[in-house]
C-alpha cells in the first residue's frame, strides 16, 4: 500500500501559487495515476476550515485521513475546535508557522500541542524555512518529542535543507518521523539529493512518502524518491511508502471509519 503522506486541496481549487489546481478531483485522479490507496489530506490556516475537509472529502472518506490547522490566532477556540475534531474526522493537527503567521516560540501553540497529544491526535510541523519564529521547526519538534513522549510527531519536508540535522534529532527519538515530501522534489539535483537517500536508508522505519500537492505529483514524488534510493537498494521501501504512516495511524486510531 502507498500513502501519499502529505497533500492539500482547497474548497475551490485554487492554491497559493495561483496556479495549481488544489480540487479534489485532481488529487483523486493523481491518486489513480500513480497508484496511491490513501493520502493525508491537510488544508491550510485560514485556507480550509476542518469542517470543509470533512465535507469535501465525505464521499471518499476511506482514503483521506484529515490533518487540519487548529485556529492558534484564536486561542478561545481551541478546545472547541478539539472538541468538535472527531465529528470533523480529523485525525492529527498540522502546525504551519509560516502560512499562519505565527512564531513556534507562541503559548498558543504550545497549548495546541499539548490538547492534540491529550486527544491522541499525531502532530505535524511544517519543517520548510521560512515564518517569524526565531527557532528551528526540527529543535522545537525535538523539545515536543521530549516533553511527550507518549505523543507523536512528524517533521514536514523533512527539514527541508537541514534534513541531516533534522536525521539527528529524529534517530535517538523514537516518536519523530521525518516526511520527505516537497523536499523530495525541490531540492533534486543538488547535495540535498544524496542526504534524502542516506536518511531514508538510514532511518527507513519513521521516514514516509508524500508528494505535497498539488506543489508536486504523487507521481513525480515517487519517481524522485527511486531516484534518491538508487545507492540504497537494501532500504525498506514498503515501510517509507506506507508501512511508517500505517503504524502511526493505528496507534492513534481513535477512530472507527476509516480503515486500513
Amino acid at each position: 500500500m502507498i500513502i501519499d503522506g502529505l497533500t492539500h486541496i482547497t474548497s475551490d481549487g485554487r492554491w497559493i501559487d495561483g496556479k495549481s489546481d488544489a480540487s479534489l478531483e485532481n488529487l483523486l485522479q493523481n491518486m489513480e495515476e500513480a497508484r496511491i490507496e490513501k493520502a493525508i489530506v491537510c488544508g491550510l490556516p485560514e485556507g480550509i476550515s476542518s469542517e470543509g475537509l470533512a465535507s469535501i472529502t465525505a464521499p471518499h472518506a476511506a482514503r483521506f485521513f484529515i490533518f487540519s490547522a487548529p485556529p492558534i490566532h484564536r486561542p478561545a477556540d481551541l478546545e472547541p475546535w478539539f472538541e468538535n475534531s472527531k465529528k470533523n474526522r480529523t485525525v492529527g493537527i498540522k502546525i504551519h508557522p509560516r502560512e499562519g503567521k505565527y512564531s513556534l516560540d507562541a503559548r498558543e501553540v504550545s497549548a495546541a500541542v499539548d490538547l492534540a497529544v491529550r486527544r491522541g491526535m499525531p502532530i505535524l510541523l511544517c519543517g520548510f524555512p521560512g515564518g517569524s519564529s526565531e527557532v528551528l521547526p526540527h529543535q522545537v519538534l525535538g523539545k515536543w518529542a521530549d516533553c511527550y513522549p507518549e505523543g507523536t510527531f512528524i517533521l514536514a519536508h523533512a527539514g527541508s535543507h537541514r534534513i541531516l540535522d533534522a536525521w539527528h534529532m529524529a534517530r535517538s527519538r523514537e516518536n519523530v518521523y521525518l516526511d520527505l515530501s516537497h523536499t523530495l522534489s525541490y531540492y533534486l539535483g543538488s547535495s540535498v539529493e544524496k542526504d534524502i537517500g542516506f536518511v531514508a536508508r538510514r532511518l527507513d522505519k519513521r521516514v514516509l512518502f508524500g508528494s505535497d500537492f498539488p506543489e508536486y505529483s504523487p507521481a513525480q514524488a515517487i519517481q524522485n524518491l527511486e531516484r534518491c534510493l538508487s545507492d540504497w537498494p537494501d532500504a525498506d521501501r514498503a515501510a517509507i511508502y506506507g508501512g511508517n504512516w500505517k503504524n502511526i495511524l493505528l496507534k492513534h486510531q481513535w477512530w472507527k471509519d476509516q480503515t486500513l
